[in-house]
């Protein structure tokens, strides 16, 4: 039409019926640009599938850390239950090895690397007066006088160093007073 500006986006018309040839008529009624439109819908469709597509990459890692921590769950279950295992076998053999060393009537010991006593039998605590709770996890110079304690670290080092047994005798005073030989 003569006097009309082009048609813009967003720009509506009125539209009047036209003839058509072969005697029908087309009624546009309102005009309007949908270009903006369509192109909103395909942005809002190509955002509602990265959207989904997301979330579904979502999912599918949310399930794969799932499996892991699943995973990670029976492992530690199975630990747990091997280690309270390897527990009580410890604690038995434990047992049994203090049965052995305490049906034996001489004194008898094991100490660590630092001289300090990890097992003892009766025997000892009979000979030293004391009770197994106060030796275990000391050593000489906690139970002996000064000089003696020394003279067993000598010996005892030099086991450790050597591998080989010594024999020796030392006396030193008990809890009681009394002179005692070791």
């Amino acid at each position: 039409a003569v006097g009309q500006q082009p048609f813009a986006a967003g720009h509506r018309q009125h539209a009047l019926p036209r003839p058509l040839e072969n005697g029908g008529c087309l009624w546009h009624g309102i005009l309007t640009d949908i270009t903006d439109y369509m192109q909103l819908k395909f942005l809002q469709q190509h955002r509602a599938d990265q959207l989904t597509h997301d979330l579904k990459h979502q999912q599918r890692a949310r399930e794969a850390l799932q499996q892991q921590w699943d995973r990670l769950q029976n492992l530690l279950e199975t630990r747990n239950r091997q280690l309270q295992e390897t527990e009580q076998n410890l604690q038995k053999s434990q047992e049994f090895l203090d049965k052995i060393i305490n049906t034996m009537a001489d004194p008898l010991f094991v100490k660590d690397r630092n001289h300090r006593y990890v097992l003892i039998n009766e025997g000892v605590c009979l000979l030293s007066g004391h009770q197994r709770h106060e030796i275990i996890g000391k050593d000489d110079f906690d139970l002996f006088p000064q000089a003696q304690a020394a003279e067993i670290w000598k010996h005892d080092s030099y086991v450790q160093q050597t591998g080989r047994g010594c024999s020796y005798e030392l006396e030193y005073p008990g809890t009681d007073g009394s002179l005692r030989t070791l």
